[in-house]
Order: structure tokens, then sequence, then C-alpha cells
């Protein structure tokens, strides 16, 4: 979903209660409640820069910074990966469709201080097709951000090029002056990745970069309304 931009009559209308509670002898809460506001503020912002499309009620939560109505392995893996300083710098997140997989990668979107930048893996496969102008930004973009989302690997048509691509992606983002962060989203398991990608150039790559996370839970969706 889009998330409309904050209009400037809310934005006065909180800038006059911020005021009104300045005035007050509790300045601490008013402190901490503008803080949490920021906060609300940044965490829709970075969904709404890189469109990612959530539920309603998903895309509340992880904007109030509430927790999940759902907790699921690949959204308990993604908190604690996101926490650790000294770990590998891919996280791969597989599993059958609507197992949040793509609900803890926007999550992380969401609560990185850098934001992120989302990309599918076909998005990924045509940017490396072309050779000029906003092709070798978009290049030089997945290869250089801070934080990179790889969506729905696997999906994608062209199998031996993405392969390629990603293994290129993967090598400049370990090059990489300062520490880059990668989440792998993907509905194969380890067996179905084999198949897909069976001369192991891939998997090795992934070996020596990433932790592997496969949930074998049920459809987070299922019964939800969406």
């Amino acid at each position: 979903m889009n998330q409309q931009p904050v209009s400037l009559r809310d934005v006065i209308a909180r800038l006059q209660l911020a005021t009104e509670r300045a005035n007050t002898p509790d300045r601490d809460a008013v402190r901490v409640e503008l803080e949490k506001e920021q906060a609300r503020t940044d965490r829709r912002d970075r969904l709404a820069r890189e469109s990612i499309s959530l539920t309603t009620e998903l895309h509340r939560a992880i904007v109030n910074g509430d927790e999940l109505p759902v907790q699921t392995t690949a959204i308990r893996a993604t908190r604690k990966w996101m926490g650790l300083s000294d770990i590998k710098p891919v996280l791969v997140l597989s599993g059958g469709t609507g197992c949040g997989k793509s609900t803890a990668a926007a999550w992380a979107v969401a609560n990185s201080h850098h934001g992120g930048h989302w990309r599918s893996a076909a998005d990924v496969c045509r940017a490396f097709m072309g050779n000029f102008g906003e092709a070798l930004n978009e290049q030089k973009l997945v290869k250089d951000c801070y934080f990179l989302v790889v969506d729905d690997l696997g999906a994608e048509t062209d199998v031996d090029r993405m392969q390629g691509y990603l293994i290129e992606v993967l090598d400049q983002r370990k090059r990489a002056p300062s520490r880059t962060r990668t989440i792998i989203t993907t509905n194969l398991d380890e067996h179905s990745f084999r198949l897909r990608y069976p001369d192991g150039r891939l998997e090795s790559r992934l070996k020596e970069c990433a932790h592997w996370v496969h949930d074998k839970g049920d459809d987070m969706r299922m019964g939800r309304g969406t």
C-alpha cells in the first residue's frame, strides 16, 4: 500500500499540541512523545519510499513500533539479526508463500536508521541487462547501498543471468569500505535452491556470507482478510 504524506495541517496541529504540552511541568513526557512521533514518521517514510506493499494491519503495527500480530520464524530471526553487529552480513529468509518473509524484511527496512532499498530479483536482473544511464545508476545502488532487500529470489525467468548478477552484487557489497547488510527472500528451500542453481556458485557465495533461515510455518495471511 502507498502511504499518503503527512499534511501541513497535521504538522501544524502536532506542533501546537507539543507547544501546549511544553508549558506543563511534565516536559520529559512531552519530549518522549515527540521522539516517539518522530520515530513513527521515520518508519512510515522508509516504507513509503520503497512502496512496500503490506496489509493495513501490518503497516500500522510496523509504523507504530508495536508487536506484529503474528510472530513467525522469519520475523524472530530478522529481529535477532538486526540487533547484532558481529554477524554475517546477509540473511536469507526462505519458506512457503505467506510465512512472513517479506513482512520481516519490511520491518527491517522500517527500523534501519539508514533506511533500505527494496528490489525484486526480477528488478535486479533488469538493472544489469542495461548498460547506460538509469540502469548503471541502479547497478551502483544495489552494489553500494547500506541496506538492500532482494525479494523473491527464484521467481526470475533468466536463472543463469540472475545467478551471475547476484554473485557480482554480493562480491561488491562484501568489498564495500563500510559494512553493508542484505536480506534475500525466497520460496526455495535448500534442496529446491540447488535444483534451480545447480552449478553451486551462488550457494557457495551464500555459505560464505549468509545466515539461512527456513520457515516451515503456515501461511500467516490465511484467515486474516488478506
